[in-house]
């Protein structure tokens, strides 16, 4: 609801001083008159007002006050209308499809209205029983800054969005009063895409090197979901490693030879020239029958883009799928909604359309054939019995599919890994690993004096540890053991011939197990 500047008046025991000037559209007082508020109304949820005073927006419970003046809603016939923004088209039929499970799964029937544009906008949520709408919930897909403006009137209840809101968002919303959009609970990370370079199945690209995807991504700045575009590869020079630059230069391409609205041309292009490569999101890629080139090194270790890589945050580029909600009340249909997309249902909902869900899964040491053997090829002399006393460590363990990151040199989360921890710490509250032992474990790549490497994995580990401590409360703690250890550069993923390769192999994982098989002593 948008607002104008009202006269805001205090009254207490029936004495009233105003404190500007102009009308005012609503009063709230005490049920024995004795104390009263006038304001703007900002918002009603069903059972909390929000008013914006002389002294600022102030919540206030409707069980203990009477309303009086034009903005009062109906209390007793009060229908929430939920206001949900995105900007991203493939994130508004994520949430077309969301809206309409979350009623059903509340027994409800949907009305769906469609906007000017032609796509559905409106949804009553119908109480078949009762015959009465419960909730609406009205969906826009509009720009970014116009979310941005529309939560500072209260027009948007939720937003999503794959980009950020910017450091000058995030202040202005702050000063609001509205939180801080730049960590949770206000912002949260409910799955993810990613941006991959593809070809035709006949391609003659299998897999393609961090070096050269980066440059791939730099030569496609405007990376958006109405301009993708076609990339054509140098010819590679003779005796040249497949995919790998020379030492010192840079990965060669040429210029963009297309760009498409529709990944249908995208694909027509592909299929006629075996040397050419796009650049698609990874969850319209899974729509055709164009193939994701896998990452590879120059010394051989690489990956395929996968879900697991993806959870695994192997791979940099990657699109956080971001839940926004603001710091005031909300009806408790919206939070149900909310809530349902962290559910397996709303997970079943994100794959559907392509994306990587943030259910964790697990990986015994067993399946991790190329690890073990990247961990064999990385050896010196000295590390082999570390190597196996890794492996041992190892053996009864379940590794979880996500993954922390830190820059170089660094003990600092990323913005990412910092989403990812609140997903397991929401995984330790729910109860999921009761019983369980936490093994944060840190692995560095391998430039450097080795002590060093395994010393600052081991700070990395604990780095993580202590921030999933700090947010449990002590009942939480006492379900689950944890504990820190560093492994430095063995096991890697990729090779460490570049910055981006070192970057992947600087990670601290979790692994898990009983807390009663091999147990050290808890440090919580």
């Amino acid at each position: 609801m948008s607002h104008i500047k009202t006269k805001v008046a205090i009254c207490i025991a029936q004495v009233c001083v105003p404190l500007a000037v102009a009308a005012q559209d609503i009063t709230l007082s005490s049920q024995d008159g004795s104390i009263s508020m006038s304001g703007d109304l900002l918002n009603y949820d069903g059972h909390f007002y929000r008013i914006d005073t002389e002294f600022g927006p102030l919540t206030i419970d409707g069980a203990h006050v009477t309303c009086e003046g034009p903005a009062c809603p109906n209390i007793f016939e009060f229908t929430p209308n939920i206001q949900i923004s995105t900007h991203d088209p493939l994130i508004a039929r994520v949430l077309h499809s969301s809206i309409l499970a979350f009623g059903h799964s509340l027994g409800a029937k949907i009305e769906i209205e469609n906007g000017q544009n032609g796509t559905p906008s409106h949804y009553a949520v119908i109480n078949t029983h009762a015959d009465r709408i419960e909730a609406r919930f009205t969906l826009k897909q509009q720009p970014m800054a116009k979310t941005v403006s529309e939560l500072l009137t209260y027009d948007i209840d939720l937003a999503y969005a794959f980009e950020p809101f910017t450091d000058i968002d995030i202040n202005t919303l702050k000063a609001a009063d509205l939180g801080d959009f730049a960590r949770a609970p206000w912002r949260s990370s409910i799955a993810q895409d990613a941006w991959v370079a593809v070809g035709s199945t006949d391609t003659a690209h299998k897999n393609i090197t961090l070096d050269h995807l980066e440059t791939l991504i730099q030569t496609n700045p405007s990376t958006s979901p109405d301009a993708l575009a076609l990339t054509l590869f140098s010819p590679q020079a003779e005796g040249e490693p497949e995919n790998s630059p020379e030492d010192g230069a840079k990965p060669q391409m040429s210029q963009i030879i297309g760009r498409y609205t529709d990944i249908g041309d995208l694909q027509t292009a592909l299929a006629q020239d075996p040397f050419a490569i796009g650049m698609v999101r990874l969850s319209d890629a899974q729509t055709t029958e164009l193939m994701a080139l896998a990452i590879h090194g120059s010394c051989g270790r690489g990956y395929q883009i996968t879900r697991e890589a993806i959870k695994g945050d192997l791979y940099p580029h990657t699109l956080p799928l971001i839940a926004y909600r603001p710091a005031r009340s909300l009806p408790s249909i919206a939070t149900a909604f909310t809530d349902f997309l962290r559910s397996p249902d709303g997970h079943q909902i994100l794959r559907s359309h392509g994306l990587v869900d943030p259910s964790f899964e697990t990986v015994s040491l067993s399946q991790q054939g190329d690890r073990l053997v990247n961990t064999l090829s990385a050896l010196s002399a000295q590390q082999t019995q570390s190597a196996r006393d890794m492996v041992a460590y190892l053996s009864d363990k379940r590794r979880l599919s996500s993954a922390l990151r830190f820059a170089q040199g660094q003990t600092q989360l990323t913005q990412q890994s910092k989403d990812q921890l609140t997903h397991i710490i929401r995984l330790i509250q729910s109860g999921s690993l009761d019983g369980q032992h936490l093994h944060f474990l840190g692995f560095s790549d391998a430039t450097g004096d080795y002590e060093t490497n395994v010393e600052l994995s081991k700070k990395r580990a604990d780095t993580a540890m202590s921030a999933v401590l700090a947010e449990l409360a002590l009942a939480d703690i006492e379900k689950v053991n944890m504990s820190a250890a560093g492994f430095g550069p063995l096991m890697p993923i990729l090779c460490d011939d570049t910055e981006a390769e070192q970057n992947v192999n600087r990670r601290v994982e979790i692994w898990i197990a009983p807390a009663s098989i091999n147990t050290p002593p808890s440090e919580n």
